[in-house]
């Protein structure tokens, strides 16, 4: 029987949710982990809320060079 197994967390200044519908608690636990690695490192890179991402150095300078994944998110 499958189960629907929920977490929530923060992240860029807002609250998120997974939702995993899985046979195993161990295998919803992994990907929901997997899933925050993913947004945590996309916090990382392109959050206005942290001081050392793409985007807070592009606002504070004003000008920069920006990763292929940066013009993507945006875009």
């Amino acid at each position: 029987m499958q189960t629907e197994f929920n977490y929530q967390g923060k992240a860029m200044g807002t609250q998120f949710s997974i939702s995993i519908v899985s046979k195993s608690q161990e295998k919803a636990d992994t990907l929901a982990h997997t899933a925050e690695e993913q947004i945590f490192a996309y916090e990382a890179r392109f959050s206005r809320f942290q001081p050392e991402s793409e985007l807070s150095i592009l606002n504070t300078k004003k000008s920069s060079s920006v990763s292929d994944d940066f013009l993507m998110v945006t875009q």
